[in-house]
């Protein structure tokens, strides 16, 4: 259960880094 929280967690932050890099291009 702690891995599946860790993997949510993890794509959370990436797609929060992604919206934060095309923030940065546009």
């Amino acid at each position: 259960m702690k891995a599946m929280w860790s993997a949510a967690s993890g794509m959370k932050n990436l797609q929060l880094k992604i919206d934060t890099i095309s923030n940065n291009l546009a």
